[in-house]
């Protein structure tokens, strides 16, 4: 559940509230540190590499492929930047795939 900036100020204590009136007053220092580190964070765990052609994917902003594969208990998660890249990937993993089920047939 997100929630709103006012619900969030309404849980905030005098004493806190006081303290970031205070720092608003005085150009919000302070409290643009405390944004700018979580909005790092955020965009640290949302930033991803192109498994095909090694681009930086921000999927908070910019429009993805996502596939994930694998057996059931070792499932893989892998990002594409865009369609072309996607099929690139999946012919790749085709070409791994039958290359698997000739050696089979072959043993």
């Amino acid at each position: 559940m997100q929630k709103k900036i006012k619900s969030i100020i309404d849980e905030v204590n005098y004493e806190d509230l006081y303290k970031m009136r205070e720092d608003l007053e005085n150009g919000g220092v302070h409290l643009k540190k405390l944004v700018d580190k979580k909005i790092g964070e955020i965009e640290e765990d949302e930033i991803k590499t192109c498994a095909t052609c090694g681009n930086q994917i921000n999927l908070l902003t910019t429009g993805n492929f996502e596939l994930i594969f694998g057996p059931p208990d070792l499932r893989k998660r892998a990002y594409f930047c865009a369609l072309d890249c996607l099929e690139y990937f999946v012919q790749k993993l085709k070409n791994v795939e039958m290359k698997k089920v000739k050696n089979k047939i072959m043993y």
